[in-house]
């Protein structure tokens, strides 16, 4: 199915997200969680903020749990956001060879600042830079707001159509 006809069928805000991901490389979508989801996913990210916690990792002063999946308290739901399913299904059912699963979650990690947190240096999040199609969608959900202080995610549009790694 040509990307034209596949947006034909989704709803303007989700054709309109995954325009923005094919032409920028990212898409901001705002309000995307219910206060009672975020409620349940701060009361889980308290229980990881334990600093001794084997299974957490410190950078600089931001706690790092690289595995979410092999925790048994994960709360899933997050997993199954209708949103982010539909424009997972937009972006990988194209170039799938099934529809059925044209597109798996493989890792979710969770990051909490413990104190002022620099910004990390600009990297690539794929080994492919510029590759197409798309072979990954990263997901980042804030639970709160962010300032720049705070070094949130940066983005640099366009730069998945870099055939290069950044220098």
């Amino acid at each position: 199915m040509s990307s034209q006809k596949m947006t034909e069928h989704l709803s303007s805000d989700i054709a309109s997200h995954c325009s923005d991901l094919k032409l920028y490389g990212y898409a901001h979508i705002e309000n995307l969680l219910n206060n009672s989801l975020i409620s349940q996913l701060l009361e889980f990210s308290s229980q990881l903020k334990d600093h001794n916690s084997p299974a957490n990792s410190m950078v600089g002063d931001c706690i790092h749990h690289p595995s979410l999946l092999e925790d048994s308290r994960f709360p899933y739901s997050i997993c199954f956001i209708p949103k982010i399913i539909s424009i997972c299904h937009a972006v990988f059912d194209e170039h799938a060879y099934t529809n059925e699963f044209s597109f798996q979650l493989s890792r979710c990690q969770y990051r909490a600042l413990a104190g002022p947190c620099e910004e990390q240096l600009l990297h690539i999040d794929s080994r492919l830079p510029g590759v197409s199609p798309i072979t990954s969608l990263h997901v980042f959900l804030y639970l709160s707001d962010v300032a720049l202080e705070d070094g949130p995610t940066r983005v640099v549009p366009f730069s998945h159509k870099s055939n290069r790694y950044p220098t």
